[in-house]
């Protein structure tokens, strides 16, 4: 069967089995999403990236949670600029 042929055929699904169809699709893309995500983590992809981080942390260069706790709370958006 054809992509196009899949297509064609959850076009013409009911509304219950689309929803059906679809939440199974976001289920499958979350699973291959997280399996990409452990293999990029088991392969150091993101071990400069830590790196950095731990750099930034022991520099001081890091806020306290809290502090963007607070911020987001803000009523104005100016605590998103300085992100």
């Amino acid at each position: 069967m054809s992509v196009q042929e899949i297509k064609a055929a959850i076009r013409a699904l009911p509304d219950a089995d689309f929803q059906e169809v679809s939440r199974a699709v976001d289920e499958m893309e979350a699973e291959r999403f997280d399996q990409a995500l452990d293999q990029a983590a088991q392969s150091g992809k993101f071990d400069p990236w830590l790196k950095k981080v731990d750099a930034d942390i022991d520099a001081g260069r890091v806020k306290p949670l809290s502090v963007w706790r607070q911020a987001r709370s803000a009523p104005s958006l100016a605590c998103y600029q300085a992100i």
